[in-house]
């Protein structure tokens, strides 16, 4: 599971072009569908021997039933193994795809907003031949009346949510419906909960399952008055964290028992400034790190992290960066050597996209500015949950630079480093097309893929592969990948690299109606 790295396409001029790589093999399978949901699911999975599955959506538009194929392909020769069709109706949506080691699992969400109810259901696959073996309903909740409470607790909405809040409302799953869910750092387990708006306080029904499916836990929690929630996550021991903040900066991390509801709680003191689009990364069960940006008047001026010691119920480290000139105006000169981006940069709207620590406890925080606009509609960003928020729209993706911010294991910052690019594409598809796809695996550089398009009609042309020089942060290689098939790189498709070769799974063509896997060797 969670092999997937999210791919996507983006535009960047940037110098050291080296075109060195050739296809060695490359194969068509199907994706008949040009409407690939915004928040659809991860539809590669790759297998400790090489091989992979991949889940297609064959036929489907904005609304009605939809047919998806899952295939498994051999690792080597690329070719279809066993293929299994999947019709679903319209209130039905794939959550996630994984292998836990034994089965194949297909999570789902059912929203029957004509019942009013919402259910997660699992699926499991023999690995072998595609076989459904079993279906389990996992949880079930009536969804009651939204009602308006301004003072009410609240919930951060990410970008995609936004997306799916301005798209046409039978094609994703409403807010109220949704079924979040996060897996522990092993992979063993996940957390699957759902917000409840229908009181005068802000609940979650939270539900904690091994990754076969098996309750281990369940219970409620309560969004205090004044907090906005950025997420509930596990550990590897199934134990519950819930990361709230306030509109003072203030961030509470809070380790709660379900069944007992006794809790713990770590403060990360509040600033003249808003913490904004938190991201934890656990360290150990009881050790993890909180990353944010900075805002002033919905503004970045920095970025901050903090390391919270449950064991020791302390506060080890709180770090904030604020952005001098020198930061800002690395971006303004990127930006201007860029033909495409227009006029000045107003700072709003960057996601903290990733958010990674080293062994040696060394930090990484890669932040993406994200735009969603439409006629009639000057600015869009997220805020919090509100059913007011909920207007389709005609609109379109934007996703330009990205900033990259390298702090050592003292805490001091080793580099910044600014990609200008500048993407456009319909709302509809989310970020399945645009954005980028960042790999930190490597000792010595952090590797970021990307595609381009230099064509009017948007058609993919360039594949592009930025190498950054970890210690210094700057750019040493960028190669071109040959693209022939116009091979767009899917947000939640896959790219890994072996043996001096690159594997990446995408859409052809600007419809999308043919997908490809191609092996490039470096």
């Amino acid at each position: 599971m969670k092999n997937v790295l999210y791919i996507s396409c983006i535009l960047c001029f940037l110098s050291f072009q080296v075109v060195a790589q050739s296809i060695e093999l490359s194969s068509d399978f199907r994706m008949a569908s040009p409407f690939h949901e915004p928040d659809g699911a991860n539809d590669v999975v790759r297998l400790k021997g090489g091989d992979f599955i991949t889940l297609a959506k064959l036929k489907g538009g904005l609304s009605g039933k939809a047919d998806f194929a899952i295939e498994r392909n051999h690792g080597e020769t690329f070719n279809v193994l066993w293929s299994k069709i999947i019709s679903i109706p319209a209130t039905e949506e794939f959550k996630d795809l994984y292998f836990n080691g034994k089965d194949l699992m297909l999570l789902s969400v059912i929203h029957d907003e004509a019942a009013k109810v919402t259910k997660l259901i699992s699926y499991g696959y023999n690995i072998q031949d595609g076989t459904l073996l079993w279906t389990k309903e996992l949880e079930s909740y009536a969804v009651a009346a939204f009602v308006e409470n301004d003072r009410r607790g609240s919930v951060k909405e990410s970008f995609i949510d936004v997306i799916c809040e301005h798209t046409t409302p039978s094609f994703v799953t409403p807010f109220e419906y949704k079924h979040n869910i996060r897996f522990s750092a092993d992979e063993s387990k996940f957390v699957s909960y759902v917000f409840d708006f229908s009181d005068r306080m802000l609940v979650a029904n939270v539900s904690v399952y091994d990754n076969a499916g098996k309750l281990l836990t369940k219970g409620k929690v309560n969004i205090d008055n004044g907090y906005v929630n950025y997420g509930m996550y596990i550990n590897n021991r199934g134990e519950l964290f819930i990361v709230n903040a306030n509109a003072a900066g203030k961030v509470n991390v809070i380790r709660m028992n379900l069944e007992t509801r006794a809790f713990d709680v770590i403060e990360i003191p509040g600033s003249n400034y808003k913490k904004d689009e938190l991201l934890v990364h656990f360290i150990s069960d009881d050790v993890l790190y909180v990353g944010a940006v900075e805002l002033s008047q919905e503004k970045l001026i920095g970025v901050t992290y903090a390391r919270l010691n449950f064991k020791t119920m302390q506060l080890e480290k709180t770090v904030f960066e604020k952005f001098e000139q020198s930061v800002f105006d690395l971006v303004s000169n990127g930006r201007k050597s860029n033909k495409t981006i227009k006029g000045e940069d107003n700072w709003m709207d960057y996601d903290l996209s990733h958010f990674f620590i080293s062994e040696a406890g060394e930090i990484m925080m890669v932040l993406e500015k994200r735009s969603l606009f439409a006629n009639g509609y000057p600015h869009i960003a997220p805020s919090t949950f509100d059913k007011k928020h909920q207007v389709e729209v005609n609109g379109h993706v934007q996703a330009e630079g990205i900033l990259i911010v390298s702090f050592d294991r003292d805490s001091k910052r080793n580099w910044v480093q600014y990609i200008a690019k500048n993407q456009v594409y319909p709302s509809t598809d989310g970020l399945n097309t645009i954005s980028y796809v960042v790999d930190n695996s490597h000792h010595s550089n952090i590797r970021f893929m990307y595609a381009t398009s230099e064509s009017f009609d948007g058609t993919i042309t360039t594949i592009n592969v930025i190498y950054i020089d970890r210690s210094t942060g700057k750019i040493v290689k960028q190669t071109t990948l040959p693209n022939e098939s116009k091979l767009m790189i899917v947000r939640d498709y896959t790219l890994w690299e072996e043996n001096d070769k690159l594997v990446i799974v995408g859409r052809k063509g600007i419809t999308g109606k043919t997908s490809a896997i191609v092996r490039y060797k470096l």
